[in-house]
């Protein structure tokens, strides 16, 4: 059922009994989403997506999306379906066909961000490429908060050119390039482990994908993910490579509004990686203060470490709970190649780590119900490197919390 509408107790032949009116749930539950976006690739990219979740033959969901890119006159779909099993050990089978543009290398930097920085100011920050194929999966969610997913992946990638130059800022800039990929079919078997045991968690489902994501709330908890990739070998391919990555923040309370809160992650590559795979750092939200996507390379390792002061004030009519932040940070990371040593040597391992600390603020609204907060940050930050100077740090604007 759905909830409890009434309850009430009577007396019946001596007897106390309780009468309890519910309201069932409802056959099926429409849902619907815009798309708004923008890049140098696409221009303006606009469309919309929904789900239909249906009990026509116990749980099941259907998943649809659509959206086209001005500039490029380019069409981009996705469509799929999942279906549930048993109450009492949760258990998914779906399975999807999609034409998508994906981001290359990097995966730390939020979409709001990337079309914010492209539309407004005509930052390139990101290079895109074209997927295209089907996926199936099986997804077992022990808890609401917690997931097992297994999926098996088979697509063609495909390169990508700029279209547009327009910004709302330096609208005569020439932008940079698309970089190009190394195109190919790609064929793996995927395994993802994530939990979630934050204070207060933001989540949200992308193309049948369980993301849990940064909430500027947040003071108390763990979140964390695991993954496993095989591309190639016995699935064939034009990519041969074992991918493997975790990501792990911790947030912990100190002394009334003060807190402290740490993230770890790290990923590592068997083998050299295709060019729209590379891992990148510097800028987004691994280490602030350099230039964006400054190193690559097929493994890094990535450590951020935040002091962070929040205060919160509830407000009635509406319901709402408004907020501010300050927060001190040290960002650090290193990347290389795969066929270099970095742990060979501990003057070289130390010499490739690029760290960086910094200073910022936000305010956010948090309207009570299922929506994430809302948030604009600001940004200082200063690589500690050779160039060290306080008199022209780097300024950052985003619209959500790194982590």
């Amino acid at each position: 059922f759905k909830s409890v509408r009434d309850w009430r107790v009577q007396r019946e032949g001596g007897k106390n009994i309780m009468i309890i009116e519910i309201e069932e749930q409802p056959f099926a539950q429409p849902g619907g989403f815009p798309i708004l976006q923008f890049n140098r690739v696409h221009g303006l990219m606009l469309g919309a997506g929904g789900t239909l979740a249906t009990r026509l033959t116990g749980k099941e969901q259907v998943f649809g999306s659509i959206s086209y890119g001005f500039s490029s006159k380019i069409w981009n779909y996705h469509a799929g379906i999942e279906k549930g099993f048993f109450k009492r050990q949760p258990l998914k089978f779906g399975a999807s066909f999609y034409k998508l543009t994906d981001v290359s290398s990097n995966t730390y930097l939020n979409q709001g961000d990337a079309t914010l920085g492209a539309a407004y100011y005509g930052f390139a920050f990101q290079d895109y490429y074209e997927r295209w194929g089907t996926q199936g999966w099986i997804i077992y969610t022990p808890t609401e908060w917690s997931f097992l997913r297994l999926e098996f992946t088979g697509e063609k990638h495909g390169n990508l050119s700029k279209s547009t130059d327009w910004s709302y800022l330096n609208r005569n800039q020439i932008k940079r390039g698309n970089s190009r990929i190394d195109r190919g079919q790609l064929r793996n078997l995927a395994l993802v482990f994530a939990f979630d045991t934050r204070d207060h968690r933001s989540a949200v489902t992308r193309d049948f994908h369980t993301l849990f994501f940064a909430n500027e709330r947040t003071q108390r908890g763990w979140r964390a993910q695991f993954a496993v990739e095989m591309t190639g070998q016995r699935f064939g391919g034009d990519y041969d490579f074992n991918f493997y990555r975790f990501e792990i923040a911790r947030y912990t309370p100190l002394i009334g509004p003060h807190n402290l809160n740490v993230r770890i992650a790290g990923d590592f590559s068997d083998a050299p990686l295709p060019r729209q795979r590379l891992l990148h750092l510097g800028g987004g939200s691994t280490v602030r203060g350099y230039d964006f996507n400054r190193y690559a390379g097929d493994n890094r390792l990535l450590l951020n470490l935040e002091y962070r002061f929040i205060k919160e004030t509830i407000r009635r009519d509406p319901d709402i709970t408004l907020g501010w932040t300050l927060s001190c940070f040290l960002d650090a990371g290193s990347i290389w190649w795969h066929n270099d040593a970095p742990f060979s040597n501990f003057e070289i391992f130390t010499e490739r780590i690029k760290t960086a600390i910094g200073v910022g603020c936000s305010v956010f609204i948090d309207p009570f119900g299922t929506m994430a907060p809302w948030s604009v940050a600001i940004e200082i930050a200063e690589p500690l490197d050779s160039s060290f100077s306080l008199r022209n740090p780097g300024v950052i604007l985003r619209l959500d919390r790194i982590f």
